[in-house]
């Protein structure tokens, strides 16, 4: 992935068990409930994977916006994401979708941890949450979740949902991370502020959103 110390693959539509767990709607009313959020019919899912050795991520929000393609829905009534735009941008991209392209914002993300039997603490790997600084020029740490298998986080999308991997020092790191969505509407009417858009270097993860101008 550029710009990410990490592979990944992007699931299909028509992907199969185990994986189409996550385009179900089963798991849609779950992620529902569990937040009391309107999401709409877009799903965004896919495999990371971090080999050893791989350095921290940086402090940043997946409270953006992004695009999907108007595509028929699946059997569950979910739209999953699979290149039928740009999802940054939303510009049209070679073997797309002429379907309607639809703006969205990130509402929740998800994290299902598949390897890591033997972790350990101190072999890195866990997904970081911090605050703004009261001082306005950092993110202070105050939780991490350690990557352990078969474990699901996920947590609200917000201007403040601050967030990082930390570095695996010994063993390999691969999950299952994707986004559910809500309106740009709905989610500038629960946090009072516009989402970020992808080319602003805070939204992709290239500085902090409290780093001082140069």
């Amino acid at each position: 992935m550029p710009g990410y110390d990490c592979y990944n693959w992007v699931f299909p539509r028509d992907v199969t068990a185990p994986m189409d767990h996550f385009y179900s709607a089963e798991f849609m009313a779950f992620c529902r409930e569990t937040l009391n959020i309107p999401f709409t019919a877009e799903v965004n899912a896919q495999i990371n994977h971090h080999p050893a050795g791989c350095r921290s991520g940086i402090w940043h929000t997946d409270f953006i916006h992004c695009y999907h393609t108007q595509d028929p829905t699946n059997h569950s009534g979910i739209r999953p994401w699979y290149f039928g735009c740009n999802y940054q941008s939303g510009m049209p991209v070679a073997g797309g979708s002429d379907a309607r392209i639809l703006k969205r914002v990130r509402a929740l993300t998800f994290l299902y941890y598949i390897d890591g039997d033997d972790w350990t603490q101190g072999d890195g790997g866990e997904t970081a949450f911090g605050y703004e600084s009261p001082f306005g020029d950092e993110v202070a740490p105050f939780s991490a979740i350690a990557p352990l298998p078969n474990r699901l986080l996920m947590f609200e999308c917000s201007p403040h949902s601050f967030h990082r991997m930390l570095g695996n020092n010994r063993l390999p790191r691969s999950l299952i991370i994707g986004w559910l969505h809500c309106t740009p509407e709905y989610a500038v009417q629960k946090h009072g502020m516009v989402p970020d858009d992808w080319n602003s270097e805070a939204a992709l993860g290239l500085v902090t959103y409290n780093e001082p101008e140069q």
